[in-house]
């Protein structure tokens, strides 16, 4: 099966940053995806990840840089190792920083390319994802962990906001392109019931 990435990404060591005989996923089963997880790289070396997940049993679907680069490292079909029990149903996204703590900043291009990366899988996946803060993501709590950091934890209304803005278009057209075709198929069902009762003189007074 071709690894689900997507078009907006580059692999980059795609699933190859374990040690031998391991790996840092596992299947999805029959889990569909309705959450977008988003974390901090607490660190400002965009090509140090993934590396740094040999040492440690941990992955996600993408990472991205402070000039808006998306890099896949593992593919959406699999269940990547960065929420615990929100693995299941989520994609994992990581964020380079570019400063470091306390505040763990992040670009405004990183976070352009974030809101158009959440808008992509939703339309792929015919479904407004939900968007939430490491942090926040079930088996998680604020006092195991500080990611996604206090700047992405700020902006996540406003990157929210950005996926509305973009998919909001999207999914009116869906809707309105649904409405169309119901009632045209109303129509056409309305002319066939016409034309039955025209053919047919046990119909008339139906």
């Amino acid at each position: 099966m071709k690894p689900v990435i997507s078009p907006l990404a580059t692999p980059y060591q795609f699933e190859k940053f374990f040690n031998e005989g391991e790996t840092r996923w596992n299947d999805r089963d029959s889990a569909k995806i309705k959450t977008i997880v988003i974390h901090h790289m607490a660190m400002t070396d965009f090509d140090a990840v993934p590396e740094v997940w040999r040492e440690r049993e941990a992955s996600a679907h993408y990472g991205i840089g402070p000039n808006g680069e998306i890099r896949a490292y593992v593919g959406e079909e699999k269940r990547a190792w960065h929420a615990k029990q929100a693995n299941a149903d989520s994609i994992g996204i990581e964020i380079c920083n570019i400063s470091k703590e306390p505040n763990w900043e992040v670009s405004d291009k990183s976070i352009d390319a974030l809101a158009h990366l959440i808008c992509d899988i939703s339309k792929r996946y015919g479904i407004k994802m939900e968007i939430i803060g490491h942090q926040f993501a079930r088996g998680n709590t604020p006092e195991m962990t500080e990611c996604p950091g206090p700047t992405l934890t700020r902006r996540l209304p406003e990157i929210r906001k950005k996926v509305e803005v973009i998919l909001g278009h999207h999914f009116s057209e869906i809707s309105k392109n649904v409405k169309e075709q119901a009632a045209q198929v109303n129509s056409q069902r309305n002319s066939v019931g016409m034309l039955d009762k025209k053919m047919d003189p046990m119909m008339k007074n139906k």
